[in-house]
């Protein structure tokens, strides 16, 4: 019977550990990211949300999900009317001045979302970057 072939490596367990190393920085980058990006977009959504009676507004929340992922929510009952149905804003969400994500209104979450997630995705490429710096300085 043939004994198995064993072939090591020099410094193949500093590589290992370094490698170990790297996905774990990697993951807490993006998953930091993630985040930031997450509350970026939170902000810019409430920003644009209307001005009605309840607590739409203060609804609001980043959420994680799963290991390396966040949901922006918001959990009064009349939000997703707010976001996807069809009205004009009253006289008070009118006054709330625009901003670069656009004016008051209906699909207040998507609008900044498409116009942020280029910069989202690049942000978070960065991070990997500078995980993957940091762990082989």
């Amino acid at each position: 019977m043939a004994r198995p072939l064993k072939l090591g490596l020099k410094g193949q367990p500093e590589l290992e550990k370094r490698l170990g190393v790297l996905v774990r920085n990697i993951e807490d980058a993006v998953r930091q990211q993630t985040e930031d990006n997450a509350n970026d977009l939170l902000g810019r959504a409430q920003d644009l949300s209307p001005q009605l009676e309840g607590d739409h507004i203060a609804s609001g929340a980043v959420q994680a999900v799963g290991k390396l992922g966040f949901a922006v929510t918001f959990d009064e009952p009349y939000s997703v009317f707010l976001h996807e149905g069809h009205y004009n804003p009253g006289p008070v969400s009118s006054l709330k001045p625009p901003t670069e994500d656009g004016a008051v209104g209906r699909e207040f979450l998507l609008r900044p979302f498409e116009k942020q997630k280029a910069l989202y995705t690049k942000l978070a490429g960065k991070a990997v970057d500078d995980a993957v710096r940091a762990t082989f300085r």
